[in-house]
């Protein structure tokens, strides 16, 4: 008998460790719960947060002072030319294939190539652009077969071409900039002016004295500056137009991009 009040002495604490167990799981999973919910609503914050951080950046930029003003920025839009498809008509005369426009640019017409594209460049008294025609795959093949150290080369490129209707003319006159848009310039520095769009391509001096060669868009301008300068420069080095200061820019000619179609068709 004794040891039956034993046994069911030790069953009953058994039975009371293992109520005190099962609350300690119960209790164990609603703080787990709770921590999760806690995790939870900490998340919740921080992506809303991240996500107002693009906007407070965008607000901020958008507040930002432009060291050039409206002013400035509606003239670069005269790099714009204004496109023709098709013929082109100037002055009562109408251009259709580029033997038009050849006989238009006289003895030397001003041509090249840009993938399947033939372009003459025309810039005179009455004319100031760039017209454009599309070469067959075969035709491109021919020019490029073409010995550009024969005498007659000129020649036979006009030949192969000439018959091709104009695809496309850029009319680039109109962005010719006046005097008075090019002086607002005068005491920028050559970091400003890359800022603006121009790109140095050469310079020439004689003793302290001279001009530097820059480009922008399709139109090549000349720049002097304020500082003396010195032949023995290379001011394509880093650092070596630290300091100098525009005193002029003056419209040239129309460049060399003039003859890259990269921005076209695309």
């Amino acid at each position: 008998m004794k040891n039956t009040k034993v046994i069911m002495t030790i069953v009953a604490a058994a039975v009371l460790m293992a109520g005190c167990g099962s609350t300690s799981e119960n209790d164990s999973s609603e703080a787990a719960t709770t921590t999760t919910a806690v995790t939870e609503a900490e998340t919740t914050t921080t992506t809303a947060a991240e996500e107002a951080e693009p906007e407070t950046e965008e607000e901020t930029s958008e507040t930002e002072e432009d060291p050039f003003g409206d002013e400035y920025w509606e003239s670069t839009e005269r790099l714009i030319p204004v496109t023709y498809e098709g013929d082109f008509e100037y002055d009562g005369v109408t251009f259709k294939t580029l033997a038009d426009v050849f006989t238009a640019a006289g003895d030397d017409p001003n041509v090249g190539s840009s993938g399947n594209q033939f372009i003459c460049v025309i810039e005179n008294d009455n004319i100031c652009a760039r017209f454009i025609a599309n070469m067959p795959a075969d035709m491109t093949q021919q020019l490029y077969d073409l010995d550009i150290f024969d005498d007659d080369y000129k020649q036979k490129e006009l030949d192969l071409v000439k018959d091709l209707e104009i695809a496309r003319v850029d009319d680039l006159k109109a962005g010719v900039p006046a005097q008075e848009e090019l002086d607002k310039y005068n005491g920028f520095t050559v970091s400003e002016l890359a800022d603006a769009g121009f790109e140095m391509s050469g310079w020439s001096i004689v003793g302290t004295e001279g001009e530097f060669t820059f480009d922008n868009g399709y139109y090549e301008y000349a720049v002097t500056f304020n500082e003396p300068l010195s032949e023995d420069t290379d001011y394509n080095e880093t650092g070596a137009t630290d300091g100098l200061t525009v005193k002029s820019v003056t419209y040239s000619q129309l460049s060399y991009n003039a003859f890259n179609t990269d921005d076209l068709f695309e």
